[in-house]
């Protein structure tokens, strides 16, 4: 962070959590140590719908910016431990508020060689991974090269919605920055050109709670 030195300075009051918000802001770090232990169905259907469903009642708004209201992200799952779900790859369907499956194999052997996990404890611990997706057309057509930043500041506000929802609920996540991009799209089914893989998040249950 930048200090200047040389300026006057107005000092701010201290500030303690005041609300529930404030309390799961505060307290939203990176979790890399999972227990290996299954999430609820039920809690990833709410990660999901407050990070990028229409949570709008007239269903046609959801709780981030988007530049246009195009929303150009999608959602990809790829289970290891959830209950109620099948170990497979999965796309989150937005307008249904449902799962498409789209392949009820074990493909978490796969993911490990194109997302890069060696930070985590245990590489199969974890419950799940969530990948944000882009179909860069969505914004492009519209705001043309301005539009692949915008898409990338709509990441970043769904994955800061994710990863808020997951503490809320006990639960612990990451972003994986390093990941092979080719492999990783063939692994959800996406061509890499008109969409492309931007983050995948990994999840589980947290073995030690965040201070």
């Amino acid at each position: 962070y930048k200090v200047y030195t040389l300026m006057d300075e107005v000092e701010l009051p201290e500030e303690e959590p005041g609300n529930q918000l404030e309390e799961v802001v505060a307290k939203r770090r990176s979790e890399r140590s999972f227990t290996g232990e299954a999430i609820a169905l039920e809690d990833l259907s709410a990660l999901l719908f407050y990070t990028y469903g229409k949570s709008d009642p007239a269903g046609r708004f959801r709780a981030v910016a988007s530049a246009g209201a195009l929303y150009p992200l999608e959602i990809y799952l790829i289970v290891r431990n959830v209950t109620g779900l099948d170990r497979g790859v999965y796309h989150y369907n937005v307008d249904h508020h449902s799962l498409d499956v789209l392949s009820h194999d074990d493909r978490w052997d796969e993911l490990k060689k194109c997302v890069w996990m060696q930070d985590t404890d245990d590489p199969d611990s974890p419950a799940l991974a969530v990948v944000f997706t882009a179909i860069f057309r969505r914004s492009t057509l519209k705001y043309q090269d301005r539009g692949y930043r915008m898409i990338l500041i709509e990441a970043g506000l769904a994955a800061q919605n994710l990863a808020l929802l997951v503490t809320s609920r006990g639960l612990g996540s990451y972003f994986v920055g390093g990941f092979l991009d080719n492999p990783l799209g063939e692994l959800l089914g996406i061509d890499g050109v008109d969409e492309a893989p931007l983050l995948p998040v990994i999840l589980g249950q947290p073995k030690d709670s965040n201070p």
